[in-house]
């Protein structure tokens, strides 16, 4: 067959009309939502184009192709051209990727900025995003060699070739999920926690960060252990340092109290873990007052400053997805 060559640039141009030189984020969040993309509030610019392209142009390159020229904020290691793209090669064949070859970014300066921009576009929710690297970034700035390097995916290769839609079929030796998996066997890594304010509270910023914490606090104290991946970080003179949950937290923020009791029904009809904080619990950590204005009053009457959900990411986000990340 006849191999072929196209930017990426090209085919998005060709597959789903966008410039990807000229287009703003929020056009380009618009352009993923008609494609069917989800999440599209949370995801950087680079993984929004590389969604899109996933949808409209990948799976139209049957014939052997390579796609050059990425955008850099997808590719941020690879050298970048200064036009926004970066020294990036892939072959496709039959809509798989085959081959992933690099221009290795070796200037310390740049790969800081680039990598400054995915931790950015990570605290902003993208869970795909890069974080800064301070060791790498310090291996960088005692010099790099000028070098360039071509992965091939034998497994994927093979599959092609034997014409096999499953790589688990070519594998030798596949990884097997663990039988009976019970839940101290750890969580799922694709849960996340998203809390969300009631704006419609007036509350002041201490308030906020007060309601924050006791949703994050309750959450934790009712799942215990089972949310750390590992407990802590050992460092080369042999301290420790406690680690955080390896579960992302978003902060959202709703515009009524109606609209957060509507989303803890959904929650619980979704099986999801949650946790609540009301105007009672702001003003008052006696227990026992709690219980008996509870009864006091009807649901409806009770005032929710917060609450915040748990769970699979896809089913938290899918609930969540029309409220705005507090700014």
């Amino acid at each position: 067959q006849k191999f072929q060559k196209i930017t990426f640039a090209e085919l998005l141009e060709k597959y789903a009309g966008i410039n990807i030189f000229d287009i703003t984020i929020e056009d380009l969040r618009k352009e993923a939502l008609k494609h069917g993309i989800e999440d599209v509030e949370t995801r950087g610019r680079g993984n929004l184009l590389d969604d899109i392209y996933k949808k409209t142009a990948r799976p139209n390159l049957i014939q052997p192709t390579f796609v050059v020229d990425w955008p850099s904020d997808l590719k941020p290691l690879a050298r970048p051209h200064g036009n926004g793209t970066s020294s990036v090669s892939q072959l496709l064949i039959a809509g798989w990727e085959v081959t992933n070859g690099y221009g290795e970014l070796i200037d310390p300066i740049i790969q800081r900025k680039l990598l400054e921009e995915q931790q950015k576009a990570k605290n902003d929710g993208d869970s795909e995003a890069m974080e800064v690297d301070e060791v790498f970034l310090k291996a960088m700035e005692h010099g790099f060699p000028p070098m360039a390097g071509n992965a091939i995916g034998i497994d994927r290769l093979v599959a092609l070739l034997c014409g096999q839609p499953n790589l688990r079929d070519v594998v030798l030796f596949p990884t097997m999920k663990p039988e009976n998996k019970t839940e101290s066997d750890g969580y799922d890594k694709t849960q996340i926690s998203v809390a969300i304010l009631n704006k419609d509270a007036d509350l002041e910023m201490w308030q906020k960060l007060n309601t924050i914490a006791h949703l994050t606090a309750a959450l934790g104290a009712r799942e215990g252990t089972k949310m750390f991946h590992q407990d802590e970080l050992t460092t080369k003179d042999g301290k420790t340092i406690k680690l955080n949950t390896e579960h992302a937290i978003m902060i959202k923020e709703a515009t009524t109290d109606k609209e957060l009791k509507t989303l803890i029904k959904e929650a619980r009809n979704n099986n999801l873990k949650i946790a609540e904080f009301t105007r009672e619990m702001l003003e008052t950590s006696d227990d026992q007052k709690l219980v008996a204005e509870a009864k006091s009053q009807n649901y409806n009457d009770i005032e929710h400053l917060g609450i915040l959900i748990f769970g699979n990411k896809s089913t938290v986000n899918k609930l969540t997805k029309n409220f705005a990340l507090v700014k």
